[in-house]
């Protein structure tokens, strides 16, 4: 490891910092510098794993653009370097900010595409995440019996992981039932029946992502 890809990981990883307390100002600038290293470098996989903390920032902000089109650089990268996990994480963060900006259909496109390889690659925990938001974009959609279905499948996984989500992702479920049958409860004063607090989950980078991948990751030869 030589001292620009040092530098360009303490960078990244000093800007996630900043990001997961909220300084996002800091947070830009640091993975800024950290992504100019790394493309001078040649460094594809952390390149990328930059993109999507910068994707991820700009999403905290409000920005849906700028984060859509940090997400997609990602993804191309991803693709380009084979790198499965984290295409699937990528692909449900798409989804989600689709999710967030009421673009349902697009939002099930992404997870749809993240749910096969969460799968393929045996990420049980993004597997959950990804068939619990599925179940709350059917739900948004009128279709109940997919909505239970997925969720059911998301609180099955919650009981083998042992999930310290799996109590709440339980009432989740007992609410889509009872709103199936018309008994769900009115909501309180303020609230909103389809969006509770919790309605969807946010599916947190790996950790590959999150420190700006190995040192050993290197892009892909191409010739």
């Amino acid at each position: 490891l030589g001292p620009r890809a040092g530098e360009a990981m303490t960078l990244h990883s000093i800007g996630t910092l900043h990001l997961r307390t909220g300084k996002l100002d800091e947070a830009l600038t640091h993975f800024q510098q950290a992504l100019t290293i790394k493309r001078a470098l040649g460094d594809c996989a952390g390149e990328a794993a930059t993109l999507h903390q910068i994707g991820s920032l700009h999403m905290s902000m409000g920005k849906m653009d700028e984060a859509l089109m940090h997400f997609q650089q990602a993804l191309t990268i991803i693709r380009h370097v084979h790198n499965r996990a984290e295409e699937a994480t990528t692909l449900h963060q798409i989804g989600s900010l689709a999710l967030s900006m009421g673009k349902m259909d697009e939002a099930l496109a992404h997870f749809q595409q993240a749910l096969p390889i969460t799968h393929e690659v045996g990420d049980r925990l993004g597997e959950a995440v990804t068939y619990f938001n599925m179940g709350r974009v059917y739900e948004k959609l009128g279709d109940l019996d997919r909505a239970i279905e997925y969720v059911e499948r998301c609180v099955a996984i919650d009981q083998e992981i042992n999930h310290p989500d799996l109590a709440s992702d339980r009432r989740t479920l007992e609410r889509l039932k009872a709103k199936r049958t018309g008994n769900a409860p009115t909501p309180a004063q303020g609230t909103d029946r389809e969006d509770p607090p919790g309605a969807w989950k946010v599916r947190p980078p790996s950790a590959r992502l999150a420190a700006g991948c190995h040192p050993e990751s290197r892009p892909v030869n191409s010739s």
